[in-house]
């Protein structure tokens, strides 16, 4: 939360999707127009903008610290507080559109944030170098090599949220388009898994793997993965319970006639 304050005193939101006026507006759903308009100003912020916000949040859990101080671990656990609490909206927001009660509705909540899922993680593939280390334990002090680590944090982490509670909407937008395809392989694979916040933030790693077993895009796919929220899962779950619930209601009657059998006569003498 210090980190959110931090941000919202520099003027200037967090980068990636969902913060936290954004996703008010997702999760209310009011006005698709509105909502992506806050996601995009959202994104738009420069790589500069990030890194002074950290320094800010990182100062202001010791105000004696001065900003050329505020790097190193401060900088990095300043960024975990943010990721933590946007990962909180993030799951909110997909719990909010699986429980909408249509396919259609479900499918046109999802397809503007995928769009500009993919459009960020398209942008972050462009700055970011081929050989660069996001291994490493520190944040990278170069400003847009910074932003574009963070939108690739934060947007793959959404998009397995997406994944896991949409997938049939999601697997629509995703598997015709290669380009697609291969952004969620390298932003997964390639930037994600490898870093120290994922290594250290076991839970979220977890949906991150879970999403390469929904797309199909890992080495070691699981014969028995199946994903409770698809529209077949769904609907073969509704006809269990239902089938559940007569053979119930078969086995209450069958008690009761049993009881009723049983029960003493009572015989009238006239």
């Amino acid at each position: 939360m210090a980190a959110l304050r931090a941000s919202s005193r520099c003027g200037r939101p967090w980068p990636g999707l969902g913060s936290n006026w954004a996703l008010v507006l997702v999760l209310g759903m009011a006005c698709f127009i509105g909502a992506m308009g806050a996601l995009e100003g959202d994104a738009a912020m420069p790589g500069q903008a990030t890194l002074e916000a950290l320094r800010a949040a990182a100062a202001a859990d010791e105000p004696a610290l001065a900003d050329s101080e505020a790097t190193g671990e401060r900088l990095y656990q300043a960024f975990v507080k943010h990721f933590v609490e946007k990962r909180r909206h993030h799951m909110a927001a997909a719990e909010h559109i699986f429980a909408k009660p249509l396919f259609e509705r479900r499918f046109a909540l999802t397809k503007p944030l995928l769009d500009e899922i993919f459009r960020q993680l398209h942008a972050a593939q462009g700055q970011l170098a081929s050989n660069i280390d996001v291994a490493q334990p520190e944040l990278p002090d170069e400003p847009a090599q910074l932003e574009a680590l963070i939108q690739v944090w934060q947007n793959a982490a959404f998009l397995a949220d997406l994944a896991l509670r949409l997938p049939d909407q999601v697997h629509a937008l995703v598997d015709k388009y290669p380009v697609r395809v291969d952004l969620v392989r390298w932003a997964v694979t390639r930037i994600c898994l490898p870093a120290r916040i994922y290594q250290e933030q076991p839970s979220h790693r977890r949906a991150l793997e879970l999403l390469l077993q929904e797309m199909q895009l890992t080495d070691e796919p699981d014969p028995n993965y199946e994903n409770p929220f698809s529209e077949l899962s769904l609907i073969r779950g509704q006809r269990d319970r239902l089938r559940q619930a007569h053979l119930e209601s078969v086995e209450i009657k069958r008690v009761l006639h049993r009881q009723l059998a049983r029960a003493p006569q009572i015989v009238t003498v006239p």
